[in-house]
């Protein structure tokens, strides 16, 4: 997928995300998309700050599939924290997630 691919998708994700979820468009600056795909061989990210500690530098590492082309930087263990319908805050850890910079979304 080029990188003008992604950003439209980009795009189309965050005007169904407004339409569908009630959220003002654009999004407000605490608000980011986060995907799940339960099929994904990988997690990526784009955003080192979601990293508990400063992610391990891999070399030589190209992404295949939908970030075709893409090289991950890093690798580490990163921390969401999420707000549910209640105002209730909880976690989720994720292990050996890819840091890829150039990754749109």
């Amino acid at each position: 997928m080029s990188v003008a691919t992604a950003k439209a998708l980009q795009m189309e994700l965050m005007r169904a995300s407004s339409t569908l979820s009630g959220f003002p468009t654009p999004m407000i600056p605490d608000e980011k998309i986060f995907i799940i795909d339960t099929g994904a061989s990988v997690t990526i990210t784009n955003s080192a700050t979601e990293f508990t500690s400063p992610p391990r530098f891999v070399q030589h590492t190209q992404l295949k599939g939908i970030a075709s082309g893409l090289t991950a930087r890093g690798i580490g263990t990163a921390l969401y924290t999420f707000k549910d319908d209640d105002g209730f805050l909880f976690q989720i850890v994720l292990h050996n997630v890819l840091f890829v910079p150039e990754l749109p979304i």
